[in-house]
């Protein structure tokens, strides 16, 4: 599943839980993505931290001006070797269980998410959201 496809996954899965809560809906925005998959190794996930991990409040352009902005990210081991939909769906679930994920994500006045879903071959996978409002 490529980053296009993973963004798709995650913005309609976020949004159907964010129209039952009667927030507006999140628009996918791929240069957050971007900004936090290029934090993200290529290989050695297993070992790889979320702490430290930043977006720049001027990822998405000179055009966007970001007014807060919100990370989440999760790990798995032994869970495959190429990212996958199911893979989007553990994450964003993942998030959505979880209570200060899950306002973040639904938080009416947060508009875009960037997503990053990476494998590195070893069954090690990370994901990176970036929720930030205009």
């Amino acid at each position: 599943i490529d980053a296009q496809q993973q963004h798709a996954l995650a913005v309609d899965l976020i949004n159907a839980r964010r129209a039952e809560a009667d927030a507006p809906p999140l628009t996918a925005a791929p240069t957050l993505g971007e900004a936090l998959g290029a934090q993200v190794p290529e290989d050695h996930l297993g070992d790889f931290s979320l702490d430290g991990v930043t977006v720049p409040m001027a990822a998405g352009g000179d055009s966007v001006d970001w007014r807060r902005m919100f990370l989440v990210g999760g790990r798995c081991g032994g869970c495959g070797i190429e990212v996958t939909a199911n893979d989007v769906r553990f994450f964003v679930n993942q998030w959505l269980d979880t209570p200060r994920y899950r306002d973040a994500l639904l938080d009416p006045a947060q508009t875009h998410i960037g997503l990053t879903v990476s494998a590195d071959g070893t069954g090690a996978k990370v994901a990176l959201a970036a929720i930030a409002g205009e």
